[in-house]
């Protein structure tokens, strides 16, 4: 099945931590966030770069977008940690993204990380967020969410999160929790759409 292209919002990182975030049934149907009757899935923010992670084995990146709103998280996996790559802290970017939410953390997934070398972009966005969604409302700026481990769900939900794409045989020989609840967990988050089988045997985040 095809999937059709979400459209990429242009919205404040602050309405978009407003905003609620939705879990669709659908095996196919995408997560979102609602802000003003609008199902926001994907975006498109211009922000400042003022932190960035990669691990050792390069399988995982991170970076912390500011745009004088608040603060949100964008991450990246595997070979797509090449997004970050030519990006350094103190970059304007424009990034283009899904949404999720882990652990009460709201996060990006990162799918395109543009540098831009005039800082008149970062005005002109203000401008058109302005005519796009009102004036910013003020006073609610938040910062990023350190991720925990506080439940069997999200332990198994992070494992698969840090790992990118992972077989099942391998969580249950390494979360070291009870077999039937792990599968039954694993199940229950294929039914929410947080995780999926790309193919058998094989978990992935959505």
């Amino acid at each position: 099945m095809v999937q059709k292209r979400q459209t990429a919002y242009k919205i404040r990182i602050s309405d978009l931590l407003r905003g609620t975030y939705v879990k669709q049934e659908g095996e196919w149907e995408p997560n979102y966030v609602l802000f003003k009757d609008k199902k926001i899935s994907r975006i498109n923010i211009i922000a400042n770069l003022i932190d960035k992670y990669e691990n050792d084995d390069k399988s995982y990146g991170a970076i912390d977008l500011d745009d004088g709103s608040g603060v949100i998280r964008g991450k990246v996996w595997k070979e797509d940690i090449k997004l970050i790559e030519n990006v350094k802290i103190g970059d304007l970017v424009l990034v283009i993204a899904k949404i999720r939410e882990l652990n009460d953390e709201r996060y990006l997934v990162l799918e395109s990380v543009r540098v831009l070398r005039n800082p008149a972009w970062a005005e002109l966005r203000k401008l058109e967020l302005n005519k796009l969604w009102g004036e910013e409302t003020k006073g609610i700026r938040k910062e990023k969410v350190k991720d925990t481990i506080i439940s069997p769900r999200q332990k198994i939900l992070s494992f698969i999160e840090s790992v990118g794409e992972v077989n099942e045989e391998k969580i249950l020989n390494e979360i070291g929790l009870n077999k039937e609840e792990v599968l039954k967990i694993i199940e229950d988050l294929i039914r929410e759409g947080e995780i999926y089988r790309p193919t058998p045997g094989l978990l992935r985040m959505v």
